[in-house]
Parts: structure tokens; sequence; C-alpha cells
């Protein structure tokens, strides 16, 4: 915790083990300071010294505790500032005094939320510049150049690859498919095929072969036929003894 003096902090109930209680305010809080400052004399409003000397001069507008944020009830910061948690709220009473509450809907009526004048994360001092120049010149802009090339570098090839592989899957599928589906189509043309073969094969020996009996009987009939002309023409014996019969009368 960053102490230089300013104006105190104000708690419900007492201070923490860790800080100066300077006394009650506005009942029911009281003042506190940081445990290694001091609340130089009785005072309206509660400032925290280096020592028990008045600082009041040296103040800045700020608080004692520089996590805290700063309120003040007028426009007289000397009189009327004091300081609260950055988790809780400012407020005064109508009738005089202020405090700190833990939520604004625990305010009531006759009590007014007032407005930070001085936040923790705004207050200009020499430690918090200190701190942002430490933290400038930090390895964030050496990480930052690190750790862009690193996933594209990485991501690129995985993605190329990874579809690189995809692409010589399918192919060989569907490579090994249609080598299937023409080895199938040959075997069916092939067997079809053979079948219209066996069939001609068969009724052309079923034409040469068949019906022996008509072609033996044909050729046996014209062969009798053939033999039996001659033998309209009567024996020799016959034609003799025509021929003979006519001088005998």
């Amino acid at each position: 915790m960053t102490t230089i003096p300013g104006y105190a902090l104000r708690r419900n109930g007492s201070c923490l083990s860790t800080e100066n209680d300077c006394g009650p305010t506005t009942s029911p809080f009281h003042a506190c300071c940081p445990g290694n400052m001091f609340c130089p004399g009785p005072q309206h409003n509660v400032i925290c010294c280096e020592s028990n000397a008045d600082c009041n001069q040296k103040i800045d507008d700020n608080c004692a505790d520089l996590t805290t944020n700063l309120y003040s009830t007028s426009s007289n910061l000397t009189a009327d500032a004091f300081c609260c948690a950055q988790d809780k709220h400012g407020f005064s009473f109508k009738g005089g005094g202020a405090g700190c509450a833990d939520q604004l809907s625990d305010l009531i009526i006759g009590q007014v939320e007032l407005r930070v004048l001085s936040s923790a994360e705004v207050t200009p001092t020499p430690s918090s510049r200190h701190l942002s120049s430490t933290t400038v010149p930090t390895p964030t802009t050496s990480t930052i150049p690190s750790s862009r090339p690193s996933p594209t570098s990485v991501s690129e090839p995985t993605s190329a690859s990874s579809t690189n592989v995809g692409a010589i899957a399918g192919g060989v599928v569907g490579g090994v498919v249609g080598v299937a589906i023409v080895a199938a189509l040959f075997w069916l043309l092939l067997r079809q095929r053979r079948k219209l073969t066996s069939a001609d094969n068969s009724s052309i020996g079923h034409s040469q072969f068949g019906s022996p009996s008509q072609s033996v009987f044909s050729s046996r009939f014209s062969k009798n036929d053939h033999q039996e002309h001659p033998q309209e023409l009567g024996t020799r014996e016959t034609q003799l003894a025509e021929l003979s019969g006519g001088p005998s009368t």
C-alpha cells in the first residue's frame, strides 16, 4: 500500500489492526490513517501526516491511502474532504456529516450520494508513473510477435496435410469402387455373350444332325424308284415273242 500525506479513510465502526485509529467522526464512522502515518492534533476533518506536525499544506487533494477514493461534502476540501474504500460509496447527511455505505441501496431518506472527486485508478502520483514506465518495456512486446507466427506456421501445414490426406483417401476409395463396378459389368457382359454363343451352337447342331430318318428315307426312295423304272419294258423273252408273231400268218 502506497501512502502519502492526505485525507483519512472513514470506516464504519472501527479501523483495521494495520491502521491508525484517529477517533470517531460522524457516528458510527471512525477516521483511519495508514499504520505508518499520524493524526496531528484535534481537527474537524482528519488528515494523515508523516509526523505529528500539521501537513495540510502538503496535501494535494488526495487520500493518504492511494488505493481509496476521495469525496467531499462541499467545495472546501480542506474542511469537508474524506476518503472511502473503492468498494464503498461516499454519502452525506442533509443535517451535516458524511460516511461510506456498502451499497447504494443502503442509503435512506436524508442521505445524499456523493460523486468521486479523485479515484485511485487515475490519481497521478510518482509511484504510479514509475509502475507504468516499468510495465512498458516488459516482455509483452516480444511475446506478441513470437506467439503470432507459431500458430500460423503450425496450423497451416496441418490443415493442408489433413486436406491432402482426405483427398487421397477419397480418390483411392473412388478408384476402388470404380474398378469394382467396371469388373462387374465386364463379367455380366461376358456371361451373356457365352449364353448367346451356346444357344447358337445348339441350334446349328440340331439342323445338321436332326431328322436322320427323313434323309435316309429320301435317299432310299430315290434309289428304289431308279431301279424299278427299267422293269416297265418287260423281259427280253417277251419282246422276242412279240416280234416273231408276224411272219407265221
